[in-house]
């Protein structure tokens, strides 16, 4: 899995990582507060998620408006993605 993620740009990675904090102090964010946070496009908060997801490192935990995310943090270090509330 680690091989992944260096394939992936800098921003990408850095992106990604504001992601994986976000969800960690707001497990519930939606993709538009994610991408109003990151200042980019919701299709660009979407694909990093996805991404995420196909990786093992975020969980969905229920459907629809109940959904809340749940991080897996030894994967993140794995993939080499530090986030804040790792340290």
């Amino acid at each position: 899995m680690q091989e992944e993620f260096p394939f992936y740009r800098r921003k990408t990675r850095e992106r990604m990582a504001r992601i994986i904090d976000i969800f960690s102090h707001n497990p519930k964010a939606t993709y538009n507060t994610l991408a109003y946070s990151i200042k980019c496009s919701r299709k660009t908060v979407e694909r990093d998620i996805l991404a995420l997801k196909k990786n093992g490192i975020i969980i969905k935990d229920g459907k629809t408006r109940s959904t809340s995310w749940s991080i897996n943090g030894a994967k993140a270090r794995e993939c080499g993605l530090e986030y804040k509330s790792f340290t």
